[in-house]
């Protein structure tokens, strides 16, 4: 078996493990939130949504320090250089103590005068406010102390331990919505705290994990300290154009707030989650293929690039049309299922985010090729400044009347801007081509979509139009249905084609 094929065959199982874990996590964590929103109201769940959407706003930052993390390693490991993984590690470690002390301070500082001062709460709940607010602190320190760990993990593509962890966390919080219900003291705090004690257990098992297992997690002397150079300008470039993308989103919650209320945040905290969802199962894919994307650009096989390049915004792609066309269509049923009450303005908010995602593979894999080249500098600058102008579009839309869910508006138009700005540093700094990336990977995701929809919308319009299940559920069939076929007919080559009819071949045989 060549290299190549090794590496398909290891994408894909890991693709399955990761996606099996969504699927059971979907289905446990939808039923969870439904079990929280009966439990606290929709006051005390957009108290929560709100408070977890500026804790999140700084938390997130680290996840940009993951993926240069993540980088660093793939290359050593190209490079066999077990000595040079320990020392990227070390430093690695040292740094996100740094940071996780740095932001720190704007939590104490920043973070709880935004709370104090900016923010509407009803005054009964300020100090269950305080309290979520603190827990979710703690909880954001042990998430970036255990960035270096998550992205060895990810390296080393044991996509099975996280598909593990993930279903067992999912039980978990099932159990905490369940007690939830049955407590007698305040269910905001106790919800917060039972949620901070997992996710700090989750992350202390993956530093024990990473010690007991690989010999490169240990901290070792670092005589050379241009590794430090070399991570930090990776890392802190990496860094501007991730936290100016989740200040802006995150954001939302913050200025919703400020022009509604906690129950217009707990519509948009329900429509989160779906988004969540969705983004976690598309990640999962994204996930598999970015240690062999980075580990083939370093070890300069082209060919064997090009070709994930294509496949991963592809399939990417048709994963995540698989998953919103249900959610635009039927979206009202669908969300009747979940809950026992849709709040206001739920429906319209999943609609928009769906359409918004839909850029999120091709942007992903995108982001992976430039980052593994490392001349990221000036893409990350012009990305960041167009990522920050939606804070004042979405201002802009609220002032001039526009319902709350056209705040996602200015972040359509961007994200399909930033989509055509990443293509072309990618272009820059790989062997892709304009022209192959348009007839290769762009062109079979449009005629995949043109010939996915017509039907459904017919269908939709003159016949399914009523909201029930049973229209639901052939709507959903169909929709399936239509977009396998054109996926099968447009949105494949034929090498691919041909190692569909094998295996379905092999299967037949007795």
């Amino acid at each position: 078996m060549t290299r190549n094929s090794y590496n398909n065959r290891r994408i894909a199982r890991n693709s399955m493990l990761l996606y099996c874990r969504s699927v059971v996590t979907l289905v446990i964590s939808l039923y969870t939130s439904r079990i929280v929103l009966e439990a606290l109201g929709f006051e005390d769940f957009g108290v929560y949504a709100l408070v977890g959407s500026t804790v999140t706003m700084f938390s997130l930052f680290s996840t940009s320090f993951i993926s240069s993390t993540q980088r660093f390693f793939n290359i050593a490991m190209e490079r066999n250089g077990i000595d040079e993984l320990s020392r990227i590690f070390t430093a690695s470690v040292k740094l996100h103590r740094l940071l996780a002390a740095g932001i720190l301070i704007l939590f104490e500082t920043l973070g709880l005068w935004i709370v104090n001062t900016k923010l509407n709460f009803p005054p009964e709940d300020m100090p269950a406010v305080h309290v979520v607010y603190q827990l979710s602190v703690v909880s954001f320190l042990f998430n970036v102390l255990s960035v270096p760990y998550n992205a060895v993990i990810t390296a080393k593509e044991r996509m099975g331990l996280f598909a593990a962890v993930n279903i067992a966390e999912s039980v978990v919080k099932l159990g905490i919505a369940v007690a939830l219900m049955h407590t007698s003291s305040n269910r905001l705090i106790f919800y917060a705290a039972m949620l901070t004690t997992l996710s700090v257990a989750v992350r202390i098992f993956y530093g024990i994990y990473c010690r007991c297992h690989f010999s490169e997690c240990r901290m070792v002397k670092i005589t050379d300290k241009r590794i430090y150079r070399e991570i930090l300008g990776i890392s802190g470039w990496n860094f501007l154009g991730s936290s100016s993308s989740i200040i802006t989103i995150e954001s939302i919650g913050i200025v919703l707030n400020l022009f509604f209320n906690v129950l217009m945040n707990a519509a948009k905290g329900l429509a989160s989650q779906i988004e969540n969802v969705v983004r976690s199962l598309v990640e999962n894919l994204m996930m598999s293929i970015r240690p062999q994307l980075t580990r083939s650009y370093a070890s300069g096989d082209t060919a064997f690039f090009n070709s994930l390049v294509s496949r991963g915004t592809r399939f990417g792609t048709y994963l995540t049309l698989l998953l919103c066309l249900p959610l635009l269509f039927r979206t009202y049923t669908l969300l009747s299922l979940w809950l026992k009450s849709v709040p206001s303005y739920t429906v319209p908010f999943v609609r928009i985010i769906m359409i918004y995602i839909l850029i999120m593979p091709a942007s992903s894999v995108l982001d992976t090729v430039t980052l593994a080249s490392g001349r990221i500098k000036s893409s990350q600058i012009t990305l960041s400044l167009l990522q920050l102008s939606n804070l004042p579009l979405m201002c802009l839309a609220l002032y001039a009347g526009l319902p709350p869910y056209c705040v996602y508006l200015p972040f359509i138009v961007t994200g399909y801007i930033s989509l055509y700005i990443r293509l072309k540093y990618a272009i820059a700094n790989s062997t892709i081509t304009m022209k192959s990336y348009m007839t290769d990977t762009f062109a079979p995701i449009v005629y995949v979509t043109l010939f996915t929809l017509p039907l459904p919308i017919a269908l939709q319009l003159w016949i399914f139009d009523a909201d029930t299940i049973a229209n639901t559920f052939i709507m959903c069939v169909i929709l399936t249905l239509s977009l396998s076929a054109s996926v099968y007919a447009f949105g494949i080559t034929r090498e691919e084609r041909n190692v569909i009819l094998n295996h379905i071949r092999k299967q037949q045989r007795p």
